[in-house]
């Protein structure tokens, strides 16, 4: 008997300490802006959507479009409105941070240079070798 009140006074013990370390937790958001903490303490808010594994924060310059950050990063329009909760495209501004693929792609040839190597005289062609003679046997 007495191991059974033993027992249960230590349950006891466990349940009451494991009740006030769960009201002091800190509360700390996932990557995808979700809370989990104790009941009665206030919940972060929302700030708008995370970047995730192989995305990266892109800030919106002065006079630079969403087609142009798209293109930039080779992905649609529709994507980069999508992935960033975008409600009405022409209500963006600069400094608004978008979320993009991690890697843009290579800044394509200026117009100029491109021109210039299709104007440019193409190359003698190599010289053929000479065709084999039979040999005889």
């Amino acid at each position: 008997m007495r191991y059974i009140l033993a027992c249960i006074s230590v349950a006891s013990l466990f349940v009451v300490t494991a009740c006030d370390r769960r009201q002091n937790m800190t509360i700390v958001p996932d990557r995808q802006g979700h809370a989990y903490g104790a009941e009665g303490v206030q919940q972060p808010t929302y700030s708008g959507p995370v970047a995730g594994p192989g995305e990266a924060y892109h800030t919106l310059a002065a006079g630079e479009t969403l087609s142009q950050v798209a293109k930039k990063y080779n992905v649609d329009l529709g994507w980069l409105i999508k992935r960033n909760d975008i409600q009405k495209p022409s209500d963006v501004t600069a400094g608004k941070n978008l979320i993009v693929p991690n890697t843009p792609v290579a800044p394509a040839m200026p117009d100029a240079d491109r021109q210039a190597l299709q104007d440019a005289p193409a190359a003698a062609p190599a010289p053929k070798a000479a065709p084999k003679k039979p040999t005889r046997r």
